[in-house]
């Protein structure tokens, strides 16, 4: 009989463990990008692990502007070889180890104050704002080995976009935009349900523990 508890035990523990790693929360890294040159305007970047790729989002945070290119630079120039880049506004992308610069259709980040040249360089959407505007997108970083946070920790980001103003009657600037990324990548937490489900299964062992005793 107690071997019986004791591998129910141990049974209620490896459930609740599993339900924790399975609920933890997917780790991120973010950054605000701002202007180094053009009209004011912010965008938010924000990498996402995803079953060994990145998943990278780009949101305008400050008034209007069409996503036009996204640049960034990763710590291990060995993972650009044969990497991707796969999204719904995803025009073109370039992967060279500090070559990265200008992509086109002016989707470049050319000018004093720039992060660039990169490593890393994913065009979006076409000129103007008739065929798209791209508000806020993302896409998903594939290489050929898994990608992780800590491949772009503290690494520059760029941000290319047009047709930017206050307001949709005054869209005439463009801008290009830099910022870094966090140095470190943060503890995972698990889900909050998943740590009631533990505590709840060890106090209904415990209880019957008690009643069986």
């Amino acid at each position: 009989m107690l071997t019986l508890r004791r591998s129910l035990l141990a049974g209620l523990f490896t459930s609740s463990l599993l339900g924790i790693a399975t609920g933890a929360k997917a780790l991120s890294i973010e950054t605000i990008t701002e202007p180094f040159t053009g009209t004011d305007t912010a965008v938010q970047v924000v990498l996402t692990e995803e079953g060994g790729d990145i998943r990278v989002t780009a949101t305008v945070t400050l008034g209007l502007a069409d996503l036009r290119g996204v640049y960034l630079d990763i710590g291990n120039d060995a993972l650009l070889s044969g990497m991707s880049a796969d999204g719904e506004f995803v025009t073109s992308s370039r992967f060279l180890a500090d070559h990265v610069i200008d992509l086109g259709h002016g989707s470049n980040l050319h000018g004093g104050g720039t992060p660039c040249p990169c490593d890393i360089g994913v065009e979006l959407g076409t000129p103007g704002i008739g065929k798209d505007d791209i508000q806020t997108t993302s896409f998903l970083l594939h290489a050929s080995a898994p990608l992780t946070l800590a491949d772009f920790t503290d690494q520059l980001v760029g941000v290319r976009v047009t047709s930017v103003g206050p307001d949709a009657d005054s869209r005439g600037g463009s801008a290009k935009l830099a910022g870094r990324l966090p140095d470190t990548v943060p503890v995972p937490e698990p889900d909050p349900g998943f740590l009631l489900a533990v505590g709840l299964s060890v106090l209904g062992y415990a209880g019957r523990r008690t009643r069986s005793g």
